[in-house]
């Protein structure tokens, strides 16, 4: 019997899982940056020092707001998030993964708010699999949180694959509508 050719879709995929070992996230340029560079003002006043609880994040958004004021222009906002390793760290204990599956839909749910740490390359998805794995027993025990996990990482591939070509249909709808047929907004009276 012979082996089937492979399919687009499975050359897409497997040039994307090539292509992942590549990524440049942006913590690895900063480090790469900073072997190359002397310390910024930035972060000469992000050092540790006498200043009362969130005074450096303070600092530094008054120095990126004087710095790019037609973006702070744009939006002012500083998102609540504290960023770094140590609060990605912080958040990363505080994960109870046993309780994901069941309470993930719900308004105070157990879920993680790893999405910026992961999101910016502080934190990887290993990482965040064998800590979620070191609070439990068994494997089986957060199958849904390891199943997240393995989503988020092949929509990432394929997004690094695609772009924003991941919007587009990759076959024909196998309802035997077309895709004129499907309204781009839902009815009213849901």
């Amino acid at each position: 019997m012979e082996a089937s050719a492979p399919s687009a879709r499975d050359e897409e995929a497997a040039l994307a899982v090539e292509a992942l070992p590549n990524l440049r996230t942006p913590v690895r340029l900063a480090q790469e940056m900073e072997k190359g560079m002397e310390r910024s003002e930035i972060l000469q006043r992000a050092l540790p020092g006498q200043q009362r609880p969130g005074q450096q994040r303070e600092d530094i958004a008054d120095y990126l707001r004087a710095q790019f004021p037609q973006v702070a222009a744009l939006d002012n906002n500083i998102s609540p998030i504290r960023g770094g390793r140590l609060a990605a760290t912080e958040r990363l204990n505080a994960i109870q993964p046993a309780r994901y599956a069941s309470t993930r839909n719900l308004l105070g749910g157990a879920v993680t708010y790893l999405s910026p740490y992961i999101r910016h390359g502080v934190l990887t998805l290993e990482q965040v699999r064998q800590n979620a794995l070191s609070k439990v027993r068994s494997g089986a025990q957060i199958s849904k949180f390891i199943s997240e996990l393995a989503w988020r990482d092949y929509w990432q591939r394929l997004y690094f694959r695609w772009g924003a070509g991941i919007w587009q249909d990759r076959e024909e709808y196998k309802t035997g509508w077309q895709p004129e047929d499907y309204s781009e907004q839902l009815p009213e009276d849901l």
